[in-house]
């Protein structure tokens, strides 16, 4: 089954972006609202751009909620998908830091494992205090600060961006790529 939107290019091309979160109404659009993908069908079954979009948009929400540790909780099974859809996207800088993070995790696989077994033991009912200790065991703050912009107070007291972190060019870089792709999206 084709699982792109039954939308025209004129559609496509009047997706509104917002400068906040650029892949926002793209996701919500193509994604998001498609009435095909309810419920969702194996990842495997979209086209590749679909797979990048999904996997990257994921890894995004999932680190800005609760970090980069949340996503490698909530989706370890994403982690080779967004390294080659990072390194498919051409973010160098954010595909190194993500593979640092990786070899952390990978690092202390075995006491990560004891957390999630102790975590999911009554698999109806999860203990959520291991997955508050994987953040201490992880220790990926670093990565975290790199991702977001640090804002504080400018000379005249404005709350300001005083450093873009990762996050927002590669978020620019996604909404451009996918712009650039409309035939993975959709069928018009």
């Amino acid at each position: 089954m084709d699982y792109r939107v039954p939308m025209t290019r004129a559609e496509f091309n009047a997706i509104p972006a917002d400068p906040k979160y650029p892949v926002d109404e793209l996701w919500s659009s193509l994604l998001g609202r498609n009435p095909r993908l309810s419920p969702w069908p194996p990842i495997e079954q979209f086209t590749s751009g679909c797979r990048w979009f999904l996997v990257l948009y994921v890894f995004d929400s999932q680190v800005c909620n609760g970090g980069i540790t949340q996503f490698f909780w909530n989706y370890p099974e994403l982690v080779s998908s967004v390294e080659e859809a990072l390194t498919k996207l051409g973010e160098a800088e954010l595909h190194a830091l993500f593979t640092r993070a990786v070899e952390t995790v990978l690092g202390k696989r075995a006491d990560r494992t004891k957390l999630r077994e102790e975590a999911y033991r009554n698999p109806t009912s999860p203990t959520w205090e291991p997955f508050r200790q994987s953040y201490d065991l992880l220790d990926l703050n670093w990565f975290d600060k790199a991702y977001y912009d640090r804002s504080g107070f400018d000379e005249q007291q404005k709350w300001v961006v005083l450093a873009e972190g990762l996050q927002l060019p590669f978020l620019r870089r996604l909404a451009a790529w996918v712009k650039a792709h409309p035939e993975e999206f959709i069928t018009g």
